[in-house]
């Protein structure tokens, strides 16, 4: 993966882990409970929220829905994970971390993102 790529994508972890805890303390759950809710270890709930691992998208579904929030939420606060002086990201940008992380970074599905991305721009 190009360096890059490498830096999107751990901005876009870093962003989805902010979502999930904002949206969990303002539930008033705790990472026990959303753990035990999607049947996983908590430890797995403190690396999404940390953004220091991957996240299925399926399971970004499945606590958009325990923890009452839309998955745009995912969208909206992409640009809570840039740093200071960087340009802001863009929706493009947004899409294509979501796309690695769904995908995964292989050669094959660099195509598949391609028409993936053809599929969900704005006209």
């Amino acid at each position: 993966m190009g360096k890059d790529m490498e830096i999107l994508k751990e901005a876009f972890l870093t962003n989805i882990g902010t979502v999930i805890r904002k949206h969990r303390i303002k539930s008033n759950k705790s990472q026990d409970y959303l753990a035990a809710e999607l049947n996983i270890d908590r430890s797995s709930i403190a690396k999404y929220e940390s953004g220091t691992t991957d996240i299925k998208a399926s399971t970004m579904v499945y606590i958009s829905r325990i923890l009452d929030f839309p998955l745009s939420e995912y969208m909206y606060d992409a640009n809570a994970a840039r740093l200071p002086g960087d340009k802001p990201i863009s929706y493009d940008e947004v899409l294509e971390g979501l796309l690695i992380i769904v995908d995964g970074q292989n050669d094959v599905n660099k195509k598949k993102r391609q028409n993936k991305r053809e599929l969900f721009q704005v006209r």
